[in-house]
């Protein structure tokens, strides 16, 4: 399956590895916006792209070069030599790369229900954080080739700086507990499984209900100020295990349904598996969750 589809279902919540997990979360030292084979990138357009597994929203853009007019005096429209047209295609590429990372940032699914234009739209002090965001976008790639400037922008999803950082805080749900059926398993993440005929969709805060309509997890739980992701997504299970947080003891889950596109429903059973576990619940509280692809 190709790492980058267009808002593709979504599938499995944990990590399970013999070895350390190795981490697959937000900026890599000395490679900022790397794009792994592991990775989730879900596709929004023709040129802009979410990758839920490294943590980051990009955009390109391609400008030709204007003309060059070297005899008569140069204008603000036309260049008089070729160092001037780079220059000029590259301050018009990084108005319109950004204008485009931004117009696609409105429509970016926070919640199952609410994305970043609800935000704007009912939140005075996200609306004043986010026009900050600005400042925090950097350049993922430039190259000027043959009669054209090409540039790529980026902003991250995760970390203080991200979107995660100045969205609203939901919290205040506490985790519930449950009576284990038999001894109480060590679950040190979660792995929800989504069959592939589910139409689910990746969210920055997704939520888990039990089948009887309680929320055990979503941004109600969220720790204050969280900046790690609340849920880690991955193409396949092997992927998830060998690249994620969810530890060597991960309850492997399947979802029975899907609400709003973008929260799973899990059976009782495995709700009291996990909530049944102070590990689990655990687990929970620390954002311990992947959901994997399939």
């Amino acid at each position: 399956m190709s790492a980058q589809k267009m808002l593709a279902p979504l599938a499995v919540v944990a990590l399970l590895s013999i070895q350390p997990a190795a981490q697959a979360i937000g900026p890599e030292p000395g490679a900022p916006f790397a794009i792994r084979s592991y990775h989730f990138v879900q596709q929004v357009d023709e040129a802009t792209f979410i990758n839920w597994t490294g943590g980051f929203i990009y955009t390109s853009i391609k400008v030709p070069l204007k003309r060059v007019n070297s005899k008569d005096a140069p204008s603000a429209d036309t260049p008089g030599s070729l160092t001037e047209a780079r220059a000029m295609a590259r301050q018009e590429a990084q108005r319109l790369a950004m204008g485009k990372l931004f117009s696609a940032m409105k429509h970016f699914p926070v919640e199952s229900n609410k994305s970043v234009m609800d935000l704007l739209q009912e939140n005075e002090r996200f609306r004043m954080q986010f026009g900050r965001l600005q400042d925090r976008v950097k350049i993922k790639s430039r190259r000027t080739g043959e009669g054209y400037v090409a540039l790529e922008l980026g902003l991250y999803l995760y970390g203080r700086n991200g979107l995660l950082g100045i969205l609203p805080d939901r919290s205040g749900e506490y985790i519930p507990s449950m009576s284990p059926e038999g001894p109480e398993d060590e679950v040190t993440g979660i792995i929800v499984m989504i069959d592939e005929g589910l139409d689910f969709r990746p969210v920055l805060r997704p939520a888990l209900y039990m089948s009887n309509g309680r929320r055990i997890y979503g941004p109600g739980t969220l720790q204050p100020g969280l900046s790690r992701p609340p849920v880690l997504y991955f193409k396949t299970l092997s992927e998830a295990r060998d690249r994620g947080n969810a530890g060597l003891r991960p309850a492997i889950i399947y979802a029975t349904e899907i609400i709003n596109n973008g929260d799973a429903v899990i059976d009782s059973s495995d709700a009291r598996r996990i909530l049944g576990s102070r590990s689990g619940r655990q687990a929970l509280r620390e954002s311990r969750v992947i959901f994997v692809m399939p």
